[in-house]
């Protein structure tokens, strides 16, 4: 019984689930750092932030909301130089395809006065940033790579992503509003990514982040954007959609 309603649990979450896009500028910056923590040299860089583009999922059934998207940015630098006496350590850090990529998973809607819901929009983490060194030091290189993720840092304070979603223009047209622009840390996972120890006896420990605990991201959203319904492919979804949109707007005029 358990596994039946488990299964119609998620057929409603995938089925009803109508999707919406938007992009918008926004303002802001994430510093991107690295320390080798044997001599305690450390540098970084600040992705300045440009774009963000979503695609937002809404399930009228079950009453959730899944936000998947992406920032564009432009690095102020490329790489992070760390010099000791006898050695120069190179650090390339960068999104994988160019932009900070997230995913907030389905959360749940709450309240419904005039169409308007609240959720924890929060950007939980930049997920599949990657990562290269080159040491080079005593006439030898010694190079690898290594991926990580920046998780929040859910002790500290700041928020940054929208809270609210206006539902009066669906199934077209939704509105998130309510952002909250605040500063936010960010842990970097896995840390230390790199442990090398050269011929002539140097040691690298190189742990990302500054103080090898947390990265700085600080954003400013629009009060509110429109995103905008996705063309269903098949006469099967729009009726699903259909079905969806009576539920709805039940729950929203209710």
């Amino acid at each position: 019984m358990k596994k039946f309603i488990s299964l119609i649990s998620l057929i409603s979450t995938c089925a009803f689930a109508q999707e919406y896009q938007f992009t918008t500028p926004i303002s802001g910056y994430l510093t991107m750092s690295a320390e080798d923590t044997v001599s305690g040299q450390s540098g970084s860089f600040q992705l300045n932030l440009s774009s963000l583009t979503e695609d937002v999922y809404l399930n009228p059934i079950n009453l959730t909301v899944r936000e998947v998207g992406s920032i564009s940015y432009t690095p102020s630098a490329s790489d992070i130089v760390i010099t000791r006496p006898g050695a120069t350590l190179t650090v390339s850090l960068a999104p994988a395809g160019g932009v900070l990529s997230f995913d907030t998973g389905y959360l749940p809607l709450t309240g419904s006065a005039g169409g308007q819901y609240s959720f924890n929009g929060m950007i939980p983490s930049f997920i599949g940033i990657g990562g290269s060194y080159s040491l080079v030091t005593g006439g030898q290189t010694y190079a690898g790579s290594f991926n990580y993720n920046l998780n929040a840092l859910y002790g500290s304070e700041g928020y940054i992503g929208y809270q609210g979603l206006l539902a009066t223009g669906y199934p077209n047209s939704i509105i998130l509003n309510n952002p909250l622009n605040y500063e936010r840390f960010y842990s970097p996972e896995p840390n230390p990514v790199a442990n090398v120890t050269a011929e002539n006896g140097l040691q690298v420990e190189l742990e990302l982040g500054q103080s090898g605990y947390y990265e700085i991201c600080t954003a400013t959203l629009p009060s509110s954007v429109t995103a905008c319904a996705v063309p269903e492919p098949t006469s099967v979804t729009i009726g699903l959609c259909a079905l969806g949109l009576v539920f709805f707007r039940y729950k929203v005029w209710k």
